[in-house]
This record gives structure tokens, C-alpha cells and sequence, in this order.
């Protein structure tokens, strides 16, 4: 089974780009992979598993800019296919 590096938060914002509020928000919405309890004793530490992390931003819909040839329904469309 491959080893997965665990991140720490500071880590997932620089590879997301997200804000802490954001990704809390988007973990509660069930759209962001939920962290592991890395504490013990009442100790709030926590960590992600990169591979999820790597996961979840190959997910990530692409954004074709408006004007390049495709309107943004059509990009929409294509993106869901």
C-alpha cells in the first residue's frame, strides 16, 4: 500500500490556495477531504493525507476563459461531460 505524506494546515492553504475559513467550509459541505486527529490528551493537532489533497485538486473543474473561443455555458457543459 503506498505511503501517503501527512500535511499540515499551513501546507494545504500553499497547495490550495484556500483560506482556512474556506476549506472548514468546505469540509463540513462534505467537498473537501476531512483531516486526521493527529492529538492526543485533548490536543487539537491535525493533518491531511497529501495523496487526498493531490486528489482532490486534480478534481478541480477547469476554467476556460470566456472569449477563447467557447461561451461559459458550453465550457460548463464540456466540463460535466
Amino acid at each position: 500500500m503506498p505511503t501517503s505524506s501527512i500535511l499540515r494546515f499551513a501546507q494545504v492553504r500553499e497547495k490550495t490556495g484556500l483560506s482556512r475559513a474556506t476549506v472548514y467550509r468546505r469540509i463540513r459541505a462534505g467537498t473537501f477531504p476531512a483531516p486526521l486527529d493527529l492529538g492526543e490528551g485533548g490536543n487539537r493537532s491535525l493533518g491531511w493525507l497529501e495523496d487526498e489533497i493531490d486528489a482532490w485538486i486534480t478534481d478541480r473543474p477547469r476554467v476556460v476563459p470566456q472569449g477563447h473561443g467557447r461561451s461559459k455555458a458550453e465550457a460548463i457543459a464540456a466540463s460535466a461531460a
